[in-house]
């Protein structure tokens, strides 16, 4: 029986682990400065484990999706490991496929590895940008 993937999600300079994304204040009608990240499985692991699979990326909130950021799409991700990949809106139901470079859809390797950026088939890179509309309401960071 395999390991299960071991998630983790890093900055791009693949030293500083991320666990959140603080986007700061952007005034409406605006873009936020682009954030790229990458989502590994196995991260400098020994052994392999499960390839991660179905790999999709969303957002969420903690009341149903209901919140405008989330309802109203106003983070945009591109696929930095799918080449060619453009800025599409993600929010709740609406998550877009990630996947390693050079993998089939929605994978992500979990192959034995040292952690170092030529370590392609085990992670995506992903950039995330926020995109409120010019009507949108103002929101609590906090």
């Amino acid at each position: 029986m395999s390991t299960a993937p071991i998630v983790s999600w890093y900055f791009p300079d693949n030293e500083t682990p991320i666990s959140q994304w603080d986007i700061g204040v952007i005034d409406a009608g605006t873009t936020s400065p682009e954030q790229t990240i990458l989502i590994w499985n196995n991260r400098g692991g020994t052994e392999d484990v499960s390839d991660m699979q179905e790999c999709k990326i969303t957002t969420t909130d903690n009341q149903g999706d209901v919140l405008d950021l989330v309802k109203d799409k106003w983070v945009e991700c591109r696929v930095d490991t799918i080449e060619g990949d453009d800025f599409t809106a993600i929010g709740g139901e609406e998550a877009k496929e990630i996947r390693a470079k050079g993998q089939a859809e929605g994978i992500i390797k979990g192959t034995a590895n040292a952690a170092l950026l030529e370590d392609e088939a085990n992670y995506a890179k992903v950039t995330l940008r926020a995109r409120p509309p010019l009507n949108s309401p103002a929101l609590d960071p906090h």
